[in-house]
């Protein structure tokens, strides 16, 4: 079952179950006594001490791998999330975006693409990718060289890996990089291609 799991979740489950661990210690009960009260005793609390609608359902669902009845399905712990969710909602992760024109203005600057040197060519191919594609780091850095195709119109990027924030069973993510006719100096298809010559 543990194989399932990310390391992440792993990590966060074992964080929630050691407060629990604590909580029975401190009030010498039985920790595999998962019941309703108790667990929205341990969730009022992890509430009370700061705990947002996020690490509260983590703790639920940690709970909820020890539990012998389906604590999810209970009215008063859906309840408890539902309020918990109103008055401690996650917080944004960004709180605001940057100007990306600055960056765009210094990639345009750095072309043509043969008078930079190996170190400045592939700064423009990493930022060009994460801008252009909007895609995380880690679907990044899983680009195979085998696994670009090239056509008239563009590239092509296939990422046949397993991408940690995408569900098991998701799509896996196709990158289409059209030729930017336009502006050649912010082509990233036109970038990637001569990156691959050079290397």
């Amino acid at each position: 079952m543990l194989k399932a799991w990310e390391e992440s979740t792993i990590k966060q489950y074992n964080s929630a179950l050691r407060l629990r661990w604590n909580l029975n210690i401190k009030e010498n009960s039985d920790l595999f006594d998962v019941s309703i009260p108790k667990v929205l005793k341990f969730l009022t609390i992890r509430y009370k001490e700061g705990a947002n609608y996020g690490t509260l359902n983590s703790s639920g669902s940690a709970l909820a791998i020890i539990a012998t009845e389906d604590i999810r399905a209970n009215d008063l712990v859906k309840k408890f999330f539902k309020g918990s969710l109103k008055t401690k909602p996650n917080k944004p992760r960004y709180e605001s975006t940057w100007d990306v024109d600055p960056v765009l203005r210094k990639l345009q600057e750095w072309f043509p693409l043969e008078s930079l040197s190996l170190k400045q060519l592939s700064q423009k191919l990493a930022l060009l990718l994460a801008l252009g594609t909007a895609h995380r780091l880690q679907t990044l850095a899983l680009i195979k060289i085998s696994n670009i195709t090239s056509s008239d119109k563009g590239l092509e990027i296939r990422i046949p890996d397993r991408v940690k924030s995408l569900g098991i069973s998701s799509k896996r993510p196709i990158l289409k990089l059209p030729f930017f006719k336009e502006k050649p100096g912010l082509c990233i298809a036109k970038t990637l291609r001569y990156y691959l010559e050079v290397t």
